[in-house]
């Protein structure tokens, strides 16, 4: 190995120019990759992704998302729930909606839209039946008004006949009492009304029953065939009557079919207004006309605003129903009769009193449709702006076509006639354009979108029942009278920088809303991103921190000109490691974070002997030759220490042992290939040789005087210093079980975060941020024995674990949310799964295919420990289920991280140990050799439990390396003194001479890395992370100790081991000189 590093040093003399250029483009390439490297916190790095848990908890995130998104709004109920504020909410939802990495909503204001495109849906199928209807409407005024205009004049008695027909069969209330809502019981007054106008005209049907016997006697033949038509028209009442029975709730758009509507009824007002021109000679008739047309255009006018603002139809009374179907039955029964009673010459007087009573009949189930209509009041409902709107419309037609009949006195002119004739089939046209715009509307339906209430009215009567009471569907999301939760559930398994940037989004959306009422936006993949941005500040201030202590201590410490050099070199080589943490693409981590300062204190060290020796030797060659293999083996030591982090299952401490022991590979290359070349080159550069070494660098310093004091005493009173040390480092074994280990993530993070607070207000009003999920795969989850088995289990873990358990919910809870039905059979609970609950929530807790669902748990902050005895209790319960389950969540992967370090610390410490022993072993070739350079290291790490134990301190994910990092620094302090004790002793000095040499010649040097290195640990205790600031107390602790150890404990063994390790013939050995070259 001495022949290598002589090679080498050869080399950087002869060309230090071009090695030193070659290093640079070799650490620049590697610095390039510093923009690679990410801030991870995510699952992945506190279980390995084999784990079982890992693994259950990745698939089920894959089916139904992973952690929410936290939105608290804060205020009086009644301002969050006010029609602006849920409008904003409902905004945020359509900013955000197009974002690939958000699973799904829940939010008061995506209930209500989930309601409002229910309601939607359904009043889209029944629009065909309104439209038939209105059709058969049209059809029927058409072939009333083209007989008008094809008969000759009839009587006066008949054409009042024929009107009272008319108003029966056109009367729009027939499909306006199909419309109906649950959400509109304003409108139960308005109802009581037409139920008595209907009772009136059925009293004016008895009366015209009763002017019979007065009037003249039409022809039979007539009389017939206008009661044929009458029967023809009672067929409406049928169809009526089964679009009564089909219409379902609500309607958000009919604004196409009702414009043409508008449209049509517009066009009646132009026709009657001409026919009012023709007849100013009768000025009767002319202001009836004229009367007639004015109400005709505000009812289109009203239909135009209906147009606009109508939400929803709703479906028929059963009452009106029956109500429809009595009168139609009737209608036929009578004109049937009456039809039978009719001669072919003549009505006597016995049929025409026959008539006369069928016309009061026909009045009295007028009177049973009124008494429909009082039922529908006090049981139904009706769609406001629509009922009032037509009903008005046919009240208007009804008393113009009165006000037309009071007008018949002696008759009607054939020209009076021939107007009525066109203005009804024009009335009929546009009833069939209104079918016609139904059809259309239907069939460009799918087109339309769902809406958001356009009033506080129809949103509180979503909100809430006919109590007043806020309704069950909304009790996930309103929590209080002052809190309502939004919550945008993003999807599983995303990456870090994909949650950062939906947090962005959702920030960006809520800020531009400008909400009157207070919000928190938390969560947890809030907290891991403001974690992420915490870490990279911290970061630099920890850095930044550690080069300026480490400048101001090579100050103190380090006599040697140009001694910033090392400072330097040790930065470039920091900053090369990150470099090739991006290219290899391991993350930095909360525990990894702390690479830095320990770099820069334990890098340093190589550099400080190679400069150290380099201005003793005042050549690379020499300095290489004697100090390379030294170096080397310290490196090595330390590597092989680090490496034993690789065998714990922890992630994150896996990548701290990869960034560590790539850190002390560059720092060591830096060492030799930047400032070995760099020193050359100042001397090649100089115009004449100089000592670069200081003035009186020869004349002993205060602390070489220390130094020989300490050797002094140790090496006399070396086997009782033995024996104390080993009592020591045995007293902190023992002490050392009964440490605890600190696993509440929440406790390593900087505590005057405000992410922090925010999700301990949250915790603190919702009950829980913690969920654990039972994920439950099947080929039919929703079976009966399934579903009976969830419902048991629920019910069991509430009763066993109530002082744990906050909240747990599965399919059933939604099933009963859009159900009022309490005992449902199986048939009806799974229609309600598949028809009635929106996709949006269903998908949280079942799958569209129905084979994997979750039981979702929210759970009590408890520490890692005690969640693991729940976990394990779960799982005994689960154990016998009739279904594959596991228990997931990101709970379960804390407690996954406990048993790593729970198992995984005395391990790494025990491999790290063996690791660093044999091949020292290997190398030396000889047993006490290798135990000296170990064995002061193993009694520090020994010590350290005890000392954890007096301060009170628990183990961490970080501090849980820490006898793996002590074995790898301690170990290149021991070694350095080691080969430079046997060096002196090659050279034949005796035992007192050598040690006195190699304290004195590399103490400094190694007084100098040691506090260079406590110094880069201290820095962590500036940090704000919890978990840093412990890990730092204790390393500074424990390389104070490996630093004294290696000036007492160390000598000390030597002194007592020196024959098992220095042969006899090589202590009258001549040191020969070095080849030359």
């Amino acid at each position: 190995m001495n022949k290598l590093f002589s090679k080498l040093g050869s080399r950087i003399e002869k060309t230090p120019f071009k090695i030193l250029f070659i290093t640079i483009i070799i650490f620049a390439i590697a610095i390039a990759g510093a923009i690679k490297v990410n801030m991870a916190t995510g699952s992945e790095t506190l279980v390995k992704t084999d784990n079982n848990a890992y693994i259950s908890n990745y698939a089920m995130e894959q089916e139904f998302g992973g952690d929410a998104i936290m939105v608290l709004l804060e205020g009086d109920q009644k301002d969050l729930l006010k029609l602006d504020n849920m409008e904003k909410m409902w905004n945020v939802e359509q900013r955000l909606k197009y974002n690939e990495g958000i699973f799904t909503f829940m939010s008061p204001a995506s209930i209500v839209h989930q309601i409002t495109d229910r309601q939607g849906t359904e009043i889209k199928k029944q629009i065909p039946d309104i439209s038939n209807g209105l059709g058969e409407l049209g059809d029927k005024l058409t072939e009333i008004g083209t007989e008008l205009g094809s008969k000759e004049l009839p009587d006066p008695e008949a054409v009042e006949k024929k009107l009272d027909n008319l108003m029966v069969s056109m009367d729009p209330s027939k499909f306006i009492e199909d419309m109906s809502g649950e959400q509109e019981a304003e409108l139960k007054n308005k109802l009581l009304t037409m139920g008595n106008g209907l009772g009136e005209m059925g009293k004016r049907l008895t009366d015209i029953g009763n002017e019979l016997g007065s009037k003249d006697i039409p022809n039979p033949k007539a009389m017939e065939e206008k009661l044929g038509e009458l029967s023809n028209i009672s067929s409406v009442f049928d169809e009526l009557a089964g679009g009564q029975d089909n219409l379902a709730k609500g309607v958000t758009e009919l604004g196409g079919g009702l414009g043409l509507s508008s449209e049509g009824l517009r066009e009646i007002s132009v026709q009657l207004v001409q026919m009012a021109e023709q007849k100013k000679d009768n000025p009767q008739m002319y202001q009836k006309l004229t009367m007639f047309a004015e109400n005709i255009g505000k009812s289109s006018e009203g239909l135009s605003k209906m147009s606009e603002n109508t939400v929803k139809l709703s479906q028929g009374n059963e009452n009106t129903s029956q109500a429809l179907n009595n009168i139609g039955k009737k209608l036929k029964e009578e004109v049937e009769e009456m039809k039978n009673s009719l001669s072919g010459d003549g009505i006597s007087s016995e049929e025409l009193k026959k008539m006369s009573s069928g016309f009061v009949i026909m009045g009295e189930n007028l009177s049973d449709l009124s008494n429909g209509l009082f039922d529908m009041a006090t049981e139904g409902s009706i769609l406001p702006e629509s009922s009032e709107i037509l009903s008005d419309f046919k009240a208007n037609i009804e008393n113009e076509v009165v006000g037309m009949k009071d007008n018949l006195s002696g008759g009607i002119s054939p020209d009076e006639l021939k107007l009525m004739s066109d203005g009804f089939i024009t009335m009929g046209e546009n009833l069939s354009k209104l079918s016609n715009g139904l059809n259309t509307f239907h069939k460009k339906s799918g087109m339309m979108l769902p809406y958001f209430p356009h009033n506080q009215k129809e949103l509180d009567s979503i909100l809430y029942d006919d109590y007043g009471k806020l309704r069950d569907v909304f009790s996930d999301t309103v929590i209080d009278d002052n809190h309502m939760m939004l919550m945008i559930k993003l999807k599983g398994n995303l990456e870090d920088s994909t949650i950062d940037s939906i947090f962005e989004d959702v920030s960006y959306a809520i800020e531009k809303e400008n909400f009157d009422v207070n919000y928190i936006v938390s969560g947890k993949p809030v907290l891991d991103s403001s974690l992420r941005t915490e870490m990279k500040s911290n970061m630099i201030i920890m850095v930044a921190s550690a080069v300026v202590l480490m400048f101001i201590i090579l100050n103190l410490v380090f006599k040697v000109r140009w001694r910033a050099l090392s400072l330097g070199i040790i930065f470039v080589s920091v900053i090369a490691t990150l470099g090739l943490m991006g290219h290899l693409n391991v993350s930095m981590t909360m525990v990894s974070m702390a690479v830095f300062p320990i770099l820069i204190g334990l890098g340093i060290d190589y550099s400080i002997q190679f400069q150290n020796r380099y201005e003793e030797e005042q050549s690379v060659k020499i300095t290489l030759t004697q100090i390379g293999k030294a170096v080397g083996l310290a490196v090595l030591a330390t590597v092989l220490g680090f490496v034993s982090l690789f065998a714990s299952p922890v992630p994150m401490i896996q990548d701290f042992g990869k960034m560590l022991t790539i850190g002390v590979g560059v720092s060591f290359v830096g060492s030799i290939f930047l400032l070995m070349p760099i020193l050359d080159a100042r001397d090649t550069v100089a115009s004449k040789a100089r000592d670069f070494r200081i003035k009186d660098y020869d004349k002993p310093t205060v602390l070489d005087k220390i130094l020989g004091a300490t050797g002094k005493v140790v090496t006399k009173l070396a086997p009782i210093i033995l024996v104390i040390s080993i009592g020591l480092a045995t007293f902190g074994i023992i002490a050392d079980t009964k440490v605890g280990i600190e696993t509440d993530i929440e406790t390593f993070m900087p505590q005057d975060m405000d992410a922090l607070h925010d999700i301990h207000y949250i915790r603190d009003i919702v009950g829980s941020t913690n969920q654990m999920i039972i994920f439950m795969e099947d080929e039919n989850l929703l079976s009966e024995e399934n579903l009976q088995w969830m419902r048991d289990t629920v019910d069991e873990i509430k009763g066993e674990f109530s002082s744990n358990i906050v909240d747990i919910k599965f399919i059933d809870n939604l099933v009963g949310n859009f159900s009022d039905i309490e005992d449902l059979n199986f048939t009806e609970y799974m229609d309600i799964v598949k028809k009635d609950i929106p996709a949006a929530q269903r998908k949280m807790f079942i799958n569209d295919e129905m084979d994997k669902a979750v039981i979702l748990m929210n759970v009590e902050h408890m520490a890692t420990e005690e969640l693991q005895d729940f976990v394990e209790n779960m799982n005994s319960m689960l154990k016998d289920a009739p279904m594959k389950t596991s228990i997931t969540g990101k709970s379960v992967l804390d407690v996954e991280m406990v048993k790593g370090l729970t198992d995984g610390r005395l391990k790494m410490t025990i491999i790290g140990l063996g690791l660093v022993f044999v091949v020292l072993l290997l190398l030396y070739r000889s047993f006490f050799k290798a135990l000296v350079a170990v064995l002061p290291v193993v009694l520090i790490v020994g010590m350290s439990g005890g000392i954890m134990n007096l301060l009170g301190l628990k183990y961490t994910p970080i501090t849980a390396t820490l006898g793996a990092l002590v074995l790898g620094m301690g170990t290149e302090m021991t070694i350095m003194l080691l080969e430079r004790y046997l060096e002196e002793r090659n050279l034949g000095k005796e035992k007192d001479e050598a040690m006195s040499i190699t304290i004195k010649n590399i103490g400094k040097a190694t007084v100098a890395s040691g506090l260079t290195t406590v110094g880069g640990f201290s820095v962590l205790r500036t940090s704000k992370f919890v978990i840093l600031k412990d890990f730092g107390l204790m390393t500074v602790i424990n390389i104070s100790l490996a630093l004294i150890a290696t000036f007492v404990i160390l000598p000390a063994l030597i002194w007592i081991l020196d024959r098992f390790i220095v042969k006899e013939k090589v202590k009258k050995e001549v040191y020969k000189e070095l080849p030359q070259e």
